[in-house]
């Protein structure tokens, strides 16, 4: 059923595939302010585009889906505008767009399960060397938490707030790792 899976304490990441556009869609629309969701259209477009770095979240065995992250690879060091909405399949850096958990499974630590499971996928993917991600200042600790730096405050305006940027290097990563 998935091209690609990853099986960690009960849950299984996965590739996600076309078929679960709508499914993600939902989830992503319950899940951020419309001036922020991700259209129907853009996730079938990271998925075809950029499928390595889009996994699906759920219960092993199980079809409901608990969450995703996606991204898409930029040539740029930073996170620019264009980054968020184009994806550079030769790009080294990977721009991390959406975590998402289902509204009724949040508050139970599957989204740092999740997301650190899918940077243990993405450390041993060796066409990227770093991640990048735009974060809101409530999240910021749950990203420091999975592993991230501030960097700065984004001159990237998506919606309403002001977005932080954070990153974490693979390459370091990997050293510690081996």
């Amino acid at each position: 059923q998935y091209s690609t899976m990853s099986v960690t304490g009960g849950f299984t990441l996965a590739k996600a595939t076309l078929l679960e556009v709508n499914v993600i869609s939902t989830l992503e629309a319950a899940s951020f302010p419309a001036d922020e969701a991700a259209s129907p259209e853009a996730i079938r477009a990271r998925i075809s585009e950029a499928g390595d770095f889009f996994w699906t979240y759920r219960r092993s065995g199980e079809s409901e889906l608990v969450g995703f992250v996606n991204g898409t690879c930029t040539l740029s060091e930073a996170i620019r505008h264009e980054s968020m909405s184009k994806h550079e399949a030769s790009g080294r850096t990977l721009v991390v767009h959406s975590v998402t958990i289902s509204p009724n499974e949040r508050r139970k630590g599957l989204g740092s399960r999740m997301f650190i499971q899918y940077i243990q996928e993405m450390a041993t993917n060796t066409s990227i060397d770093k991640i990048l991600l735009l974060s809101k200042s409530d999240m910021l600790t749950f990203y420091v938490n999975c592993g991230f730096k501030l960097i700065s405050l984004s001159n990237v305006s998506h919606g309403q707030d002001k977005w932080f940027e954070m990153g974490l290097d693979l390459l370091d990563l990997r050293a510690v790792e081996q």
